[in-house]
C-alpha cells in the first residue's frame, strides 16, 4: 500500500514538473502566435510606451518572456538594447549636434512595463497536441524623429 501511494506521489510531481517546463521555440511543434498578428502588439507599444523627450534616435530592444498555456505573458524581459544608436544626431549627418544621452534603464523598465500591460492573449504553442508554456522573444524598433 504504501508503494502504491509512493508512486501515486510520484507520477503526480512528475506531471506536475511537465506542465512547468518552458519550451525553446525549436521545441514545439507550433510557436506561439500574437492574436491579431504582431502590427497588433507593436502598435499597442508604440501607443503606450512613454519615452523622454528626445528626436532622431533609432533604438533597437529584443524583449523575451514566457507565452502560457492560457496564452497570457510572464517573465517579462528587456534581454538587449542596442544602446551605440541613443545618442540624437542631426538631420543631416553633423556628429556635432548636441548629444543628450537616454536613461537605458528606465527604457528597459518602460518596455517591461509596456509588455505587463498587454491584455491580448497569445495562442500558445504547441507540443504533442497539447498547449506548453514557451519562451518568445519579441523585437521592438523605434524611430523617434
Amino acid at each position: 500500500m504504501k508503494i502504491a501511494t509512493l508512486l501515486l506521489c510520484l507520477l503526480i510531481c512528475v506531471g506536475s514538473a511537465k506542465a512547468q517546463d518552458i519550451f525553446r521555440a525549436t521545441e514545439v511543434d507550433s510557436r506561439p502566435l500574437i492574436t491579431g498578428g504582431s502590427y497588433t502588439l507593436t502598435k499597442f507599444i508604440g501607443e503606450n510606451l512613454q519615452i523622454p523627450e528626445a528626436e532622431n534616435l533609432k533604438i533597437h530592444i529584443l524583449t523575451s518572456f514566457v507565452v502560457e498555456v492560457d496564452g497570457s505573458l510572464s517573465d517579462i524581459q528587456c534581454v538587449y538594447l542596442r544602446d551605440e544608436e541613443l545618442l540624437p544626431r542631426d538631420k543631416y549627418g553633423d556628429e556635432t549636434a548636441p548629444q543628450v544621452p537616454i536613461n537605458l534603464e528606465y527604457l528597459k523598465m518602460e518596455i517591461v512595463r509596456v509588455l505587463a500591460k498587454y491584455d491580448q492573449k497569445f495562442i500558445p504553442a504547441m507540443k504533442d497536441g497539447a498547449p506548453v508554456r514557451c519562451l518568445h522573444h519579441f523585437p521592438v524598433n523605434l524611430n523617434i524623429e
